[in-house]
């Protein structure tokens, strides 16, 4: 069996082929700090991997993009993912707290332990059956929206460049990063997530 050697951020347990049969995954790799109109806050940088049915037979198309949310951003999401989904939340359990009387939420231990809380927290939303199926009408809208899925696909889609191993830059000046994997002659002939893992190899989700 192939492994992606991928760290869970709660346990250190490892995804298997198998357990990444839906073809997407996920998570939240960094952390920086903006300012806006004056107010400074701090994003989190999500990191995605998507793989969609190519034009041609049995060739499939890798998608990686990242998005950076603030915390406020996250709260939105979950209210309204637990809205639409209600028991099927319960697995995930709360937000990690806002903790609205901690006087600096700029301070590097706070960053860092609020970015742990969230990756804990993320890989079980993403984890939630069949809300990532996002080729698929059932996938949960408020979470591809969240993900900014349709326009990451969108712009690869019209940067990319048809060739075996092409990575395509999109730099918009957006809040997002992505670029677009396009697979091999062995993709064509024997498509796996495992394989295009492999392609895609400097997408780390590492901790």
């Amino acid at each position: 069996k192939e492994y992606y050697r991928r760290k869970h951020a709660a346990s250190g347990r490892i995804i298997t082929f198998q357990e990444a049969k839906n073809n997407f995954l996920s998570a939240i790799k960094s952390t920086r700090y903006s300012e806006k109109d004056g107010k400074k806050f701090v994003e989190y940088e999500i990191s995605s991997m998507l793989r969609v049915p190519g034009v041609k037979v049995q060739q499939d198309d890798v998608h990686q993009w990242s998005v950076w949310k603030r915390y406020s951003e996250f709260e939105s999401l979950h209210s309204v993912m637990k809205s639409s989904l209600g028991w099927q939340m319960d697995p995930v359990g709360d937000l990690p707290p806002s903790h609205r009387f901690v006087m600096n939420k700029l301070a590097p231990a706070f960053v860092d332990q609020r970015r742990d809380d969230l990756r804990v927290y993320w890989q079980k939303l993403v984890s939630v059956d069949k809300v990532t199926d996002f080729t698929k009408h059932h996938c949960s809208k408020a979470l591809k929206d969240f993900l900014e899925v349709d326009q990451q696909l969108q712009n690869q889609d019209e940067t990319a460049e048809p060739s075996d191993y092409s990575y395509s830059s999109n730099n918009n000046n957006s809040s997002s990063n992505s670029r677009r994997v396009t697979s091999n002659s062995n993709m064509r002939r024997k498509p796996s997530f495992a394989g295009y893992l492999r392609v895609a190899g400097a997408f780390s989700l590492s901790q």
